[in-house]
């Protein structure tokens, strides 16, 4: 896997209307913004980078699939690591379990290539 960088950009808009904005889309302030009956300005971002595990957090929270940003290469990793510790726990007795590890890390090794 790749040292891809990742980064999470928080932007600050206040807006400022006569009445509360309730159920609204970025889209929506935009216009309203624009073209409606409300004011807004941009007040800054704030930009942290992120490895690949913060990230794929941070997409779960948004409901994301981490997968779309991360790619197939994180998601054959994700399931190795997690077949490695139930055969950790299963003492090492799963052919299964050891096979599959074993076709992931291969998958793993050719798409580093």
């Amino acid at each position: 896997m790749t040292d891809k960088k990742y980064y999470r950009t928080v932007i600050h808009f206040e807006v400022l209307s006569d009445e509360p904005l309730v159920n609204v889309t970025l889209a929506d302030i935009e216009h309203h913004v624009d073209e409606g009956h409300m004011s807004g300005a941009f007040l800054g971002t704030f930009e942290q980078e992120v490895d690949a595990d913060q990230m794929a957090s941070l997409l779960e929270m948004q409901q994301s699939d981490p997968c779309f940003l991360l790619g197939d290469e994180w998601a054959t990793k994700k399931e190795r690591d997690a077949l490695l510790i139930a055969l950790d726990v299963l003492g090492g007795r799963s052919i299964e379990l050891a096979a599959r590890i074993d076709e992931l890390t291969a998958q793993i090794a050719e798409e580093e290539l």
